[in-house]
């Protein structure tokens, strides 16, 4: 009797849609999955077919119809999740969706570093962070928030966060270096200065160079200032890998259960209708949708109501299907209320092909 593997071996050699039953699709690092197993989550997930799309606050989300989502389901039970390695790409586009689709307004943005020496374990380092967390609502109280951590090119962590918090008046300009630009930002320099000695402190630093430059607590610029800073930071690369000898990374960002943005409703439409309302730029080389559209729901928005909106065609054809059966229906009764099996045979009548003039004939 052959085992499963071999089963397995044989579809994959083949080159064939791998079998559902047969492919093991636990969580772990991309490096740990087997080529099979990719194979059956791209069948399953990448190359299904589109089936709509949900329109955010500023982003489209495409929308594909799982192949098999019963089997994939059954594959992901009990599976366990590997051990963090990097800042993925899909979770740093988690990360910039939430940031740009968030019903949350941030006002003001948090900056924590580490001195000359720093942790090298995730879990003092989030401890640290829920320390901190934990004296800011006893500061200023309960407030919306998204946090994310990075590493810089020294191999230490430090942590970004927008608040909704609305920095109080008076506020005064502070010169903040960041990489090899300075930049003028607004402060409140009685908040400055509690967040600088409370990180000083938590962290247990001990640098006085630390304590002047560890920690700001700034007023952001633009409504939509974590959209972009987000949106930039995502490509740095370099920040987003695990350091050598870092254990225990943990999460790399979290939020308010207020910050996410509610799920949108599926609105159907195939990849025609969307190359109609979508610009070029949202498709790939060979014409298929990307995953996520940035900044494309104002294109489905200057289309609502025309006829290139997919809603309002299928509204239509529903109309025009309806009148077309209300008309069959009174020339059938003569207006009266029709009977199901009379209607239905004579809807059979005109779905037969008529007769040619020979066939008529040959029946005189």
């Amino acid at each position: 009797m052959r085992s499963s593997g071999d089963r397995q071996r044989d579809s994959s050699a083949s080159g064939g849609t791998p079998d559902a039953g047969l492919v093991i699709c636990g969580i772990s690092s991309r490096n740990q999955i087997s080529d099979a197993s990719q194979r059956f989550l791209k069948y399953c997930f990448d190359e299904a077919p589109v089936v709509g799309f949900k329109v955010l606050k500023n982003d489209v989300l495409t929308v594909r119809a799982a192949r098999d989502p019963d089997a994939l389901a059954a594959r992901l039970e009990g599976a366990v999740r590997g051990e963090i390695e990097e800042f993925s790409f899909q979770s740093r586009r988690r990360l910039a969706i939430v940031a740009a689709n968030t019903p949350v307004t941030f006002r003001s943005f948090i900056t924590l570093t580490y001195p000359k020496n720093f942790p090298s374990n995730g879990v003092e380092v989030k401890r640290h962070f829920n320390v901190f967390m934990k004296a800011l609502w006893r500061r200023i109280g309960k407030s919306s928030y998204l946090w994310f951590l990075e590493f810089q090119r020294r191999g230490a962590p430090h942590f970004h966060m927008f608040l909704a918090y609305d920095l109080p008046h008076p506020r005064k300009p502070m010169e903040r270096r960041s990489g090899r630009v300075r930049k003028t930002v607004a402060v409140n320099w009685e908040l400055q200065r509690w967040i600088s000695a409370t990180w000083f402190e938590i962290v247990g630093s001990g640098d006085e160079k630390h304590l002047r430059a560890g920690a700001s607590w700034e007023v952001l610029e633009h409504p939509d200032g974590a959209a972009r800073y987000v949106a930039k930071e995502s490509y740095k690369t370099f920040q987003k890998v695990v350091p050598k000898g870092y254990q225990d990374v943990g999460r790399f960002w979290g939020t308010s259960r207020d910050v996410p943005p509610d799920d949108a409703d599926v609105i159907h439409a195939s990849e025609k209708d969307m190359r109609r309302i979508f610009p070029p730029e949202c498709f790939d080389k060979n014409g298929n949708p990307f995953p996520v559209m940035f900044a494309a729901a104002k294109s489905y928005k200057n289309v609502i109501g025309t006829t290139a909106d997919p809603v309002k065609v299928r509204a239509w054809k529903r109309r025009e299907s309806h009148l077309t059966d209300l008309t069959l229906t009174a020339a059938f009764n003569n207006g009266k209320e029709p009977d199901k099996s009379v209607f239905e045979k004579r809807m059979m009548d005109l779905k037969r092909p008529r007769p040619t003039k020979a066939q008529l004939e040959r029946r005189e």
